[in-house]
């Protein structure tokens, strides 16, 4: 049965959780719960959110911009050759590099939007282009091609502006606010929960009580769409091993998320 999933939302950094946030608010719109007569459920969650933003956003705005703007410039500039590179490959003669490129292309095709997303994301999505290149084929494959410099670059570039932006903010407003970012998320969790819960019963009590097509077929549209934005949460954590991947199954009832027990659960949060 489809429903929405339920994961540990505490091992997400704040850039995380808020760009989950603002992706979440594409999804669960006011217009879709006043169909649905949950509005009284959702507001409390939207008002959340708005909380979430200003608090995030503040802190933000005190982060020494300089050297972080830099190193990103410099990874983004990596990225453009090694797209610019890798496409030079695309009507080469030789079958073993038009394999190779097809190859590469496939898997860094989904990341070429990478340098005009939030800084957040943009590290994100590049971290795992990197993983993707590192796979025994496509590794092989990058060195067929001759992109290996390009490809270390860019990895270096990009960690040097993860730990730039990891550790820009001033210590002692992160801890006031990260105090208050960490209370509103845990509120934010529970309000996102019972909305959840709430959209999840509407589509069984439409698909099987009801019966109405129409209103399932877009309830479980919706479903596959909050799980996306939830799973895309999901794979950073997983990536720095504080939680596990979440799965969604499409046909059944989606596995949990992410591992609630871990030393610094609490203090996810507190990250600016």
């Amino acid at each position: 049965m489809k429903k929405i999933l339920k994961i540990s939302f505490t091992n997400g950094r704040n850039a995380e959780y808020y760009l989950m946030c603002q992706n979440m608010s594409v999804q669960i719109t006011a217009e879709f719960c006043q169909k649905y007569q949950i509005s009284h459920v959702y507001q409390p969650y939207a008002d959340l959110v708005v909380k979430i933003n200003e608090a995030y956003l503040q802190s933000r705005a005190f982060a020494d911009t300089k050297g972080i703007n830099d190193a990103d410039d410099l990874s983004d500039k990596y990225m453009a050759s090694f797209k610019s590179m890798l496409k030079a490959y695309k009507n080469w003669p030789d079958t073993t590099k038009q394999a190779a490129y097809e190859l590469i292309y496939a898997i860094a095709k989904p990341y070429w939007g990478a340098s005009s997303k939030p800084i957040a994301e943009n590290i994100a999505m590049v971290m795992d282009l990197i993983q993707a290149l590192k796979g025994e084929e496509a590794k092989a494959a990058v060195t067929e091609l001759g992109l290996d410099s390009i490809v270390t670059g860019l990895e270096a570039a990009n960690a040097e502006c993860n730990r730039l932006y990891m550790s820009r903010a001033d210590e002692r407003l992160a801890r006031s606010l990260a105090d208050k970012l960490k209370a509103l998320r845990k509120q934010t969790d529970e309000a996102f929960n019972t909305l959840g819960e709430i959209i999840s019963a509407l589509y069984v009590v439409n698909t099987y009580v009801v019966k109405d097509t129409e209103k399932s077929e877009e309830l479980e549209s919706k479903i596959d769409a909050i799980n996306a934005v939830l799973l895309e949460y999901t794979v950073p954590i997983s990536r720095r091993g504080n939680g596990t991947k979440a799965d969604v199954d499409t046909g059944s009832t989606p596995s949990e998320g992410e591992s609630e027990s871990s030393s610094d659960d609490d203090e996810r949060p507190e990250e600016l």
